[in-house]
């Protein structure tokens, strides 16, 4: 089972306690369909096949092996089981995941294995996330040992599902109820839940079966959020008159999480307490984390409040509950909790720190979730990359490049490696922070590595460089980038390099960048703007505008649209009561070079956003109603500047979205702190 927050059930989950009950399997060998399903082509080709596989030493050489290592010939009965499985283990593991040379070297080396020791090699390599070879030696086992037992098809289950490989878990699921379910435990209650028509596998013979191997099965697809399939296969378990577990249903209630299924979370919980099984604090956990990630607050605060009052909320129930606060951008409340779990005697894990470090990450409050890491370390707690990650975005969102290759050079010292997401992350800081030079060492850092540059990180490679007047070394990374991949943030590449391009006298290059983003329909001639306004919301975000709201479609620079006398009279109202200027470095470098003043103050005052903030304004029936603008591309400096400025002459809120970001302007300040582009 997959626990919300990674907290693993001890009792029903130990299938050491489960029977051998040996199966003879007549259906085809399970190696065939698993490298149709997941080999590449290419792997089918003799060649490939023969100039992959590892070298295995001869029948005489292992004999030797055995006979030095431990004293004895293995022909003679000696030395004992557990050693042979030993040798058979490290030749195993040197040999790559082929059923063919798996069979071979079993066969040839290893005649004498039982169906015991075939159930230990697959413990073993399941423990090593060897998933591939796993389900081998099962359809080994059923080939030449007589057949597989529960525990072996439980394992290759658990296994598949550990490696969050759903189909393959399934598949010898199916194949082991193909030969039956004979009812083990007495049937059980009808599941008040909708039952879907079809079973997902036939019921046929008399096979025993255990909650433990349906427990593996679920939980395989709780993994990888089949959620459906995972609600299905449990009414079919109960239809199989195999009576579920507390695990059982903690495995559905955490599925219905991941797919948001409150209501039905809600029938898991009532039909578990009326078959006798008491919700334990896991079970309430998994219930905290549906209503968490459905967004009902006051079932999460129910739950959470009455496992604190029984004394029963742990480090996973904070750890749930605080992670919702990260959508909601409430990070004192997150600190709060933390620091309630220390006055209450409650040891705070890695989980919990994360939790909160994620809340200050979203929020930018680089400062306190520097303080936090340190803390973490001071009470004993090891960072992780997550915690790590998370400072890491703060300091990204503020621009803080010097803190944030620190915390790059302080995570290779604890012994972490960054992900290619935690350089991007640096490489954004430096871009906000226009600081080129460490722009420059991430980069050096990241080849050193062997570390592969993502469209995210050499968008943020080029932003920063070019920033930093590093034209040249933003041109060298322009072929690694996957403009596509970028959708409308390309648009930001070329104007960077075309901008640099320009101050650093290659008026070439910035034609070359003006003429792609013509090419590719970015100019702000095509530039498209949507405003839409919510009247009496105090912050407007995107799930709350109604469907009544209007909008209106407009493009920059022009000025005979019916937008354009109310763009012009705000502009000039800001020009005359603000400390508004108009910012020609918003302009295109070779736009400015061959234009005069007037026409550059005239392609500003016309820009889109500006026209449907007027437009907005102007029709919006409240006077301090909060106004709502979307553009398709980022905005520009200038439209930045002028929709501070609106804010404060008007004292009210204005939100705009860009596609990339959510500026919310109060009081002549924007949410970003000017640090978007």
């Amino acid at each position: 089972m997959v626990r919300p927050l990674g907290k693993e059930p001890v009792s029903e989950c130990d299938i050491s306690q489960t029977s051998h009950n040996s199966i003879k399997m007549p259906s085809p060998p399970l190696s065939s369909w698993w490298l149709l399903a997941f080999a590449p082509v290419s792997a089918f080709s003799p060649m490939r096949v023969a100039s992959q596989r590892s070298p295995v030493p001869p029948r005489s050489t292992l004999h030797m092996m055995a006979s030095t290592a431990f004293g004895g010939d293995r022909r003679g009965g000696s030395p004992a089981g557990h050693d042979v499985r030993a040798l058979a283990l490290s030749t195993l593991q040197r040999t790559r995941p082929y059923p063919d040379q798996f069979s071979a070297v079993l066969r040839n080396e290893y005649p004498d294995l039982t169906q015991k020791d075939i159930g230990y090699l697959m413990g073993q390599l399941k423990k090593g996330g060897r998933w591939q070879a796993v389900i081998i030696l099962l359809d080994y086992a059923r080939q030449h040992t007589g057949g597989a037992s529960t525990i072996m098809f439980t394992t290759a289950i658990s296994a598949s599902g550990q490696a969050r490989q759903c189909r393959p878990a399934l598949r010898v699921f199916a194949q082991m109820r193909e030969a039956g379910c004979a009812p083990r435990h007495p049937p059980c209650a009808p599941m008040a839940m909708p039952i879907h028509p079809r079973p997902l596998f036939p019921c046929l013979g008399s096979v025993e079966q255990t909650a433990i191997t349906w427990n593996a099965a679920l939980s395989a697809c709780e993994r990888v959020g089949e959620v459906s399939r995972c609600l299905q296969l449990f009414q079919e378990m109960r239809e199989a008159e195999v009576s579920p577990t507390e695990a059982s249903f903690n495995i559905a209630i955490s599925a219905c999480a991941k797919g948001g299924k409150a209501a039905e979370a809600a029938v898991l919980l009532e039909d578990m307490a009326s078959e006798g099984l008491p919700p334990s604090t896991i079970t309430y956990n998994a219930m905290l984390n549906v209503y968490v990630k459905t967004g009902d607050w006051a079932s999460a605060w129910e739950v959470f409040e009455d496992l604190r009052a029984r004394g029963d909320a742990d480090q996973w129930s904070y750890a749930t509950l605080i992670s919702g606060f990260e959508s909601r951008d409430d990070w004192e409340t997150a600190l709060n909790l933390l620091s309630e779990m220390q006055a209450s005697g409650l040891r705070r894990n890695a989980a919990t720190y994360n939790a909160v470090l994620k809340c200050l990450a979203r929020s930018g409050q680089w400062q306190t979730a520097l303080q936090l890491l340190s803390r973490m370390q001071t009470d004993g707690v090891k960072p992780n990359v997550i915690s790590f990650g998370s400072a890491l975005q703060a300091c990204e969102k503020a621009g803080q490049a010097e803190q944030a290759v620190q915390l790059l050079k302080q995570m290779r010292s604890c012994g972490l490696e960054p992900t290619t997401r935690v350089y991007s992350a640096a490489l954004s800081a430096c871009e906000k922070g226009r600081n080129g030079m460490e722009a420059k060492w991430v980069l050096g850092e990241m080849r050193s590595r062997g570390v592969a540059l993502d469209a995210i990180a050499s968008k943020a490679a080029i932003m920063a460089l070019c920033k930093a007047g590093e034209v040249h070394a933003a041109l060298d990374l322009l072929p690694t980038l996957d403009m596509d991949a970028l959708g409308g943030e390309a648009y930001s590449v070329y104007w960077a390099l075309s901008q640099a391009a320009g101050q650093q006298g290659m008026d070439e290059v910035a034609s070359r960048m003006e003429g792609e983003m013509r090419r590719r329909g970015m100019t702000s001639s095509s530039k498209q703007a949507v405003a839409s306004w919510t009247p009496g919301t105090r912050r407007v975000r995107p799930q709350m505008l109604s469907s009544a709201t209007k909008a209106l479609t407009t493009r920059s620079g022009d000025s005979r649209d019916a937008t354009s006398t109310q763009c012009r009279q705000l502009v000039e109202q800001l020009l005359e009561k603000t400390g508004y200027e108009y910012d020609t470095t918003a302009l295109p470098y070779l736009f400015v070079r061959n234009s005069t003043t007037a026409m550059q103050h005239t392609s500003l005052m016309y820009h889109c956003d500006k026209k449907a903030l007027a437009a907005a304004l102007s029709d919006a029936d409240d006077d301090r109603a909060d106004v709502h603008v979307k553009v398709n591309i980022k905005m520009c400096s200038d439209c930045h500047s002028a929709y501070k400025h609106t804010s404060a002459l008007l004292q009210r809120t204005l939100v705009c979205e860009d596609g990339s970001h959510h500026h919310v302007f109060e009081n002549g300040r924007c949410s970003c702190n000017d640090r978007w582009r």
